[in-house]
């Protein structure tokens, strides 16, 4: 937090802001270093100039400070909360996490998109998130396509899909709600298989 300035301008060296680092935000990565092209591309002509040191500074601080009370964050940050949180009775067990913790995620999902609106919009994005303290339409759209993709990959079914006889996994596809994910742009439907796409 001290050496890169992370939330508003992702992965910029604060002592020497010529350095920027391409990373991940979200469950988007493609779409996350897309908007940091962007951003950065910004920076480098000159569009937009670079927050300066204590700027930058003050900004990762209350940033921080609000990750400190996302536990899933918080555990990232330190080991003793981590600790505290394996311990505590009905936050994790051998069937998996408590609903309680899954809410937790999803508030994290949301913290993260409205991290990269953030990005999307300093650096002029053609698509239109929102910002951090508003997510317009497209933004929240996104959010559910994490929420549903969370629960197919990780928790609806995580047994089946951490199997390493690998024809019982699922893609998005083979889901009766498949069809829930669509292009934020065309609005385009996914189509739904008829039967398991490795038997196709």
């Amino acid at each position: 937090a001290n050496s890169l300035h992370k939330p508003t301008t992702p992965f910029v060296q604060i002592r020497n802001p010529r350095m920027m680092y391409f990373g991940d935000i979200t469950n988007n990565p493609l779409l996350d270093h897309d908007a940091f092209a962007w951003l950065f591309a910004e920076f480098v002509t000159g569009s937009l100039e670079v927050p300066d040191e204590e700027g930058m500074r003050q900004h990762n601080l209350q940033r921080v400070l609000a990750e400190m009370d996302m536990p899933v964050l918080r555990k990232v940050m330190d080991a003793n909360y981590e600790q505290a949180l394996l311990d505590a009775p009905g936050v994790f067990s051998d069937h998996g996490a408590s609903t309680e913790w899954i809410n937790e995620l999803c508030e994290h999902m949301v913290y993260s998109i409205r991290r990269l609106a953030d990005v999307t919009h300093m650096g002029s994005y053609p698509l239109d998130l929102g910002m951090y303290d508003e997510l317009h339409d497209a933004g929240l759209r996104l959010g559910v396509h994490d929420f549903l993709s969370t629960h197919h990959r990780f928790l609806d079914h995580q047994e089946a899909n951490c199997m390493e006889d690998r024809s019982q996994w699922k893609t998005f596809r083979d889901y009766d709600n498949g069809d829930h994910f669509y292009s934020m742009l065309t609005g385009t439907k996914a189509t739904v298989l008829p039967e398991h796409w490795l038997l196709m």
